[in-house]
Order: structure tokens, then sequence, then C-alpha cells
């Protein structure tokens, strides 16, 4: 059985206590107010091969309206799937 990467754990959250949207230093928000936040799919693929849960990605979007961060989003989470095949020895992965 794989571990995750041991990672600093933290509590996420989008808001603060007197609700204004904020982010964690360096990452980027969105329109609607999340960060791009890629380590959650990473480990969502982590955790469904831990189960062996066939899983199909479908579709991944980003609310920006001025396309500033959408290359440096579909970036990030490429590189999340496909640390994920490296580390589950994939037939499709190429490490």
């Amino acid at each position: 059985m794989h571990q995750l990467p041991s990672c600093h754990c933290r509590l996420r959250s989008v808001i603060t206590w007197y609700l204004k949207p904020w982010c964690l230093p360096g990452e980027k928000m969105t329109d609607m107010y999340y960060p791009i936040h890629s380590e959650g799919l990473y480990r969502s693929l982590m955790q469904a091969k831990q189960y062996n849960i066939p899983l199909y990605i479908t579709e991944t979007g980003i609310a920006d309206r001025s396309d500033a961060n959408r290359s440096y989003m579909i970036d990030q989470y490429m590189q999340a799937v496909g640390g994920s095949l490296c580390i589950v020895n994939s037939p499709f992965s190429k490490c």
C-alpha cells in the first residue's frame, strides 16, 4: 500500500473569520474566491488508488474572467495527475 507523502497538513478555508476571501501565501485565488489547490486532486487520486477505486477525470475548470491564471491551474493539476501516476506504477506512467 502506498503512503501519501508527508505534507504540511493545514486546515483549509477560503474565508477569514470576518468573512473576507483569503488564501495562503504563494497561492493564487480564482474569481470565485477559492485558491488553486492541486494538492487536493493529488490526494484524492492517491486515496482512490488506496481503495482500488477506478477514477475518470472528465472535467476541471477555473473561474478566471481574465484568463490570467488558467494556464497556471492546468499546469498545476496536470503535475498532480502525473505525480500520482508515477507513484502508483500505472501502465501509463513514464517515470
